[in-house]
């Protein structure tokens, strides 16, 4: 059952992802790895993605990890990047319900969030790993393989990933 229903989530995620790409009128990509949406559509539209605080509550209570989530938080900390094996922009936001994330950024697969600073909002999709903080999101890039779902990061109406 909980299988089920985790496979049910990561299907309409990804078609909610699909469509709202489909969708929305988006002028040419800057490059490869980053598309600007017009900000009237883009809060709206990527707020009906999240996945609900409820949920990332339980996540954090029953110590999941490996969880496809999409979240959005104000940015609390900026980290110093992590520059043992692959390079992470590292970062720490705040969701509304004062959980706190650690978003780690992997930088030689997507460009970094450019102009990120404290007290920015960000929407977050990628990958929720639980630790004693509040858990951390990583995997928020294209994956070059094909072989996990796609993450991105969701700042000043920009997608990186």
């Amino acid at each position: 059952m909980k299988l089920r229903r985790l496979l049910t989530l990561k299907v309409t995620t990804w078609l909610t992802t699909m469509l709202l790409l489909l969708s929305t009128s988006c002028s040419q990509p800057q490059s490869d790895t980053t598309l600007i949406l017009p900000s009237e559509q883009s809060s709206s539209s990527l707020d009906s993605l999240l996945t609900p605080i409820a949920s990332m509550t339980t996540h954090f209570n029953n110590k999941d990890s490996g969880v496809v989530v999409t979240v959005k938080g104000n940015v609390t900390r900026l980290l110093s990047n992590d520059t043992i094996g692959d390079w992470h922009q590292r970062f720490i936001i705040r969701m509304s319900n004062a959980q706190t994330l650690l978003i780690a950024h992997n930088i030689d697969i997507a460009p970094p969030v450019s102009g990120i600073s404290q007290n920015s909002l960000v929407y977050v999709h990628g990958e929720y790993v639980w630790n004693s903080e509040g858990g951390l999101v990583h995997w928020t890039h294209h994956d070059p393989q094909l072989k996990h779902e796609n993450g991105w990061i969701w700042f000043n109406n920009k997608k990186y990933e």
